[in-house]
């Protein structure tokens, strides 16, 4: 298993991985209905420009990509997926020691995500805390994420 920058070439990959992860994963938390929503927002398009804005990870385990993150300048976290078969193995972990080293390294003097209900438990575990529940409407459906922090030291 290994990091690396993602490309453009990984873009597909990283769509798929999402999509399945939602589906698979997140599905414990969410409605079938949230579940269809949050995992159609899949434009190929839109993957190419998070890696062109954002500082984009991939881990590599035998050629497949099996977890993907990414950073803002200004310190977001903004995605962190885990393939299904692939999680509670410390997969999310590497990617966010990854993100969080790379923001000090841009001077950023927090990290902080819009996390969902299932993702909660990990950040916690990773010392951030939660700032304040937002609701947030997609295309009918009404999700609630926690708007978590950590600071940088």
């Amino acid at each position: 298993m290994n990091i690396r920058r993602a490309t453009f070439v990984d873009a597909k990959e990283i769509r798929d991985l999402n999509v399945e992860t939602i589906q698979k994963v997140n599905a414990k938390d969410y409605t079938l209905q949230e579940i269809n929503v949050w995992s159609s927002f899949n434009k190929i398009e839109a993957w190419e420009d998070a890696i062109n804005q954002q500082k984009f990870w991939v881990v590599i385990k035998e050629n497949k990509i099996i977890g993907f993150g990414s950073l803002t300048p200004n310190g977001l976290l903004d995605f962190l997926f885990v393939h299904y078969a692939d999680q509670r193995v410390g997969i999310a972990s590497v990617i966010e020691e990854e993100i969080e080293k790379e923001a000090r390294s841009q001077s950023n003097e927090k990290l902080f995500a819009s996390v969902s209900i299932t993702a909660q438990p990990f950040f916690l575990s990773k010392g951030y805390t939660i700032d304040r529940m937002e609701s947030k409407a997609l295309k009918g459906e009404i999700f609630i994420n926690a708007q978590m922090e950590k600071i940088l030291k």
